[in-house]
């Protein structure tokens, strides 16, 4: 894409304006990248890139993103939400309810990640989910926010049948316990 030339316009285009259309070429660059790439490298570098710029327009790509088939594109989409934090929260708590156990068990992190008390429910349910890799996320969220009002329902996962989740949780129960 070409700047048009100043003649042709009343006002010529200044050295922000050019910088400004440069700005939004990386944009729209960097967001094809991260949705269609077929290199897993290229969309979690886009991811990162797209996640410094601190815009919120972007958070339907690090959801979608969650998706991914690659883990380390997922686990990238997944920090570019904790890095945008509160707004996103509403969304995250959502994603719980995902039929991709990958997502739900992103999810989990994202929300422990972000240390909000409000995630706390949400991960107390997510303790009873079908897939083992989710309750050991929720049980480790739990511990990152470290709120007594996880104890009750920590306690009653000590029994969980996955030995990875038991011991999550009795390091979540430990750390509230402090």
């Amino acid at each position: 894409m070409r700047l048009p030339d100043d003649e042709k316009f009343d006002t010529p285009y200044t050295d922000d304006m050019k910088e400004d259309v440069k700005y939004h070429r990386a944009i729209d660059i960097l967001v094809s990248k991260a949705s269609k790439d077929k290199d897993p490298l290229s969309r979690k570098h886009a991811l990162y890139l797209l996640s410094m710029t601190g815009e919120l327009q972007f958070v339907d790509i690090f959801t979608n993103s969650l998706h991914d088939p690659e883990k380390a594109v997922r686990s990238q989409a997944a920090q570019s939400l904790v890095q945008i934090g509160t707004p996103v929260f509403e969304k995250v708590v959502i994603l719980l309810t995902d039929s991709d156990w990958r997502v739900r068990y992103r999810a989990a992190e994202i929300l422990g990640m972000m240390k909000n008390r409000d995630a706390v429910k949400p991960l107390i349910q997510a303790l009873t989910d079908e897939k083992d890799h989710v309750r050991y996320m929720a049980a480790k969220g739990l511990w990152l926010v470290k709120d007594p009002e996880a104890l009750a329902p920590l306690r009653n996962s000590l029994t969980d049948e996955n030995v990875y989740v038991r011991t999550m949780v009795k390091r979540a129960i430990a750390a509230i316990d402090e």
